[in-house]
């Protein structure tokens, strides 16, 4: 497998060119501030605000269309797309802008294969179970479900900020993206 240095904008400029949907892999380091200020049953969460995280996951695609993969579950292809709830696509299907910063969409597959390191204060979790149970898990679509298509059918996708990305395969190729400093 091929290997190339790039930084963040040139990635970008990279990821908006590329032509179809395509299987790729990310790895990705994102700064967790838990949506959950409590746990269930009330009590306080303790790691609201202190985790960060690693993620290695492939079996998704990029450049996808949000309305044909819902379509492709459906026989009547009847379903709209709304507009993206917050942002505006760059590019549509590929990057999105949102508050100055740049993000990717990707769609998470049955194929999916992904691993999650955590870390609280910066030193990795001994139970990593313990942490990820802090953090809600993602619901189901709402639109989705009102046409018939079931939790574990649904298309799912997700954004990563493209500053958090350390890897993105693609094509064989392995773009590594250098974290310069200020």
């Amino acid at each position: 497998m091929k290997k190339q240095f790039v930084i963040v904008s040139e990635l970008v400029q990279f990821l908006n060119k590329l032509v179809g949907c395509k299987f790729v892999s990310v790895v990705y380091e994102t700064s967790i501030e838990s949506n959950n200020k409590k746990l269930q049953g009330g009590k306080s969460n303790p790691f609201y605000g202190r985790v960060s995280s690693i993620t290695a996951t492939s079996g998704i695609q990029y450049g996808a269309s949000y309305e044909n993969a819902v379509n492709n579950r459906l026989t009547d292809k009847s379903f709209k797309a709304e507009q993206l709830p917050w942002g505006e696509w760059m590019v549509a299907n590929k990057t999105i802008s949102h508050k100055g910063e740049v993000y990717v969409r990707l769609y998470a597959t049955k194929a999916i294969n992904s691993e999650t390191i955590y870390f609280v204060d910066g030193v990795r979790a001994e139970n990593q179970g313990e942490v990820a149970a802090a953090f809600r898990q993602k619901s189901e679509s709402k639109r989705q479900s009102e046409v018939g298509i079931e939790k574990a059918d649904q298309v799912k996708p997700f954004n990563i900020n493209v500053k958090s990305i350390r890897e993105f395969t693609v094509d064989g190729l392995t773009y590594n993206v250098a974290a310069l400093m200020a």
